[in-house]
């Protein structure tokens, strides 16, 4: 299955699905933050061989989770994390900084496909939250989403279901208010940052005030940037940086997670050809058995 969806309720069949032996190829960020005991079904399948690949749920495929994976598998642990992990929200307060109107800037990064389908969930910052929990999950952190501090971009008040029209001609009220903050961080040489946390147990959303000159300050519209913090790399942080937003770019990768999940199911079939081969006891004509995952 690939699911190229943002839909919370086909990402809630997938542990059903890789126990039912059908790997799972996904950019939907809410098959990482199901509830807990969910998320344990899950692992228990890929432990019992089941083929889950989820790279492009985090910074459009940069190798973040892959990086944090690596980490724990070693012996590492995570200590501390700071990212920008929307490239949406980098794009918005990035033209924010240099002057153009907020609703303008959430309208344009709407146009150039930066955006959720529900550009709300990027706002609300939510898409930032489901990110953060994700790696930190991969890191080995038994977390909820709820366990993630959240700061909202948009006004107090406003109804959860709003269509993206309504929401950037609502957002025109906010334009002054925005652009004084934006101001008051310029006067100051700072830049707003929306900034994914994570440090002494507490998990963050939030828009920040950094330095103009801090790594997270000097992301380009568009970009993401993750430094972790573990016991390895403690005096120096382990940095990623790249484009983490768009469909292309989202696309190519989540492509890339589907020939690797192929060509480990092909190596898989091999594997289990060879051995029916080579097993006598098996007899003429037996059943094969194809491992856990495979499709066929």
């Amino acid at each position: 299955l690939v699911d190229a969806t943002a839909s919370a309720e086909l990402a809630a069949e997938h542990p059903a699905l890789l126990e039912a032996g059908i790997a799972v190829v996904t950019a939907n960020k809410h098959g990482g933050c199901l509830p807990l005991d969910e998320h344990r079904r899950r692992l228990a399948a890929e432990r019992a061989g089941a083929l889950y690949r989820a790279a492009t749920t985090v910074a459009a495929g940069l190798p973040v989770l892959r990086a944090v994976g690596d980490l724990r598998r070693s012996g590492d642990s995570l200590l501390e994390l700071r990212a920008v992990l929307s490239g949406t929200l980098s794009f918005v307060l990035g033209r924010l900084q240099s002057g153009r109107r907020f609703s303008e800037a959430v309208a344009e990064a709407r146009q150039l496909g930066l955006c959720e389908p529900d550009p709300g969930q990027d706002l609300r910052g939510l898409d930032v939250a489901r990110k953060l929990l994700v790696v930190l999950r991969t890191a080995g952190l038994r977390l909820e989403l709820r366990d993630v501090e959240v700061e909202s971009l948009l006004p107090p008040g406003l109804p959860a279901e709003v269509g993206p029209d309504r929401l950037i001609a609502r957002l025109r009220h906010e334009d002054e208010a925005w652009e004084g903050r934006a101001a008051a961080a310029r006067s100051s040489g700072q830049r707003l940052t929306y900034v994914a946390s994570f440090a002494a147990g507490v998990a963050r959303a939030r828009v920040e005030s950094l330095p103009s000159g801090s790594p997270l300050a000097r992301v380009r519209p568009g970009e993401n940037v993750v430094q972790l913090r573990s016991q390895r790399y403690s005096d120096l942080p382990l940095t990623l940086a790249g484009p983490g937003a768009g469909p292309d770019l989202t696309a190519g990768n989540l492509l890339a997670d589907l020939i690797d999940a192929g060509h480990e199911l092909v190596r898989g079939a091999a594997a289990a050809s060879e051995r029916r081969r080579w097993n006598p006891e098996l007899g003429e004509g037996a059943a094969w058995a194809l491992p856990h995952g495979a499709c066929y």
